[in-house]
């Protein structure tokens, strides 16, 4: 019996804590949706030129890292012989 009431009591402890995490879960949700409304997203404009500038950027580095291994391919290359 007494193992019973123990374990009945120990159920009641685990739901508690899960309510509480689920509170909180849900404030966090909340709160989190309440953040974005306060955020000033860019327009069309704005992301269109950020992406010209990433892929602009991203052919420079590329051109570099090739430039680079070609380099490197030709010393090991007359390293090797």
């Amino acid at each position: 019996m007494t193992e019973n009431i123990l374990f009945i009591k120990k159920l009641k402890l685990r739901v508690i804590l899960l309510a509480a995490k689920l509170k909180e879960l849900i404030q966090f949700f909340k709160d989190s949706r309440e953040e974005l409304k306060k955020v000033t997203w860019p327009d069309r404009e704005e992301v269109t030129s950020y992406t010209v500038v990433v892929v602009i950027a991203l052919i420079i580095f590329s051109i570099f890292l090739w430039l680079v291994d070609t380099g490197l391919m030709a010393l090991v290359r007359v390293a090797l012989k």
